[in-house]
């Protein structure tokens, strides 16, 4: 999940796997930004910003500089853009945050699974990420 907001030039953001407390959202609304807005990161670094394609492979770059993560660079499969995987996994984020000002549901594509999945049968537990 993230949390972003800003006032007076300081922003601040949160990120982690799961959403801020309540406690923290309070805190952020009366020192930093009158809205908080909770988006959920599911899916955002594996779409493409450019197109919407959600096949993106890892670019293998020459030698890596320490402490460098070799899935930090991706191509989509479809448009062959390049991507910083954060910076599109951002712009996608910010378009959500978007979506969700102007009223509209989240893309489908970027939603997560229902919980538990209904085709589980008794004893079935499938992995929960």
């Amino acid at each position: 999940m993230s949390a972003c907001g800003g006032k007076g030039g300081s922003p601040i953001s949160v990120r982690g796997g799961r959403a801020p407390t309540g406690r923290l959202i309070k805190l952020l609304r009366e020192r930093y930004a009158k809205h908080v807005f909770i988006i959920d990161e599911y899916k955002t670094s594996k779409t493409c910003y450019n197109c919407g394609c959600q096949e993106m492979a890892i670019k293998r770059l020459g030698g890596l500089k320490e402490g460098q993560r070799p899935w930090s660079v991706k191509v989509c499969n479809d448009c062959l853009t390049t991507w910083n995987r954060d910076v599109s996994a951002a712009n996608v984020i910010r378009v959500l945050l978007l979506l969700k000002l102007m009223g509209f549901e989240r893309p489908t594509k970027l939603q997560r699974p229902p919980w538990p999945p209904a085709a589980a049968g008794p004893g079935c537990e499938p992995e929960r990420r």
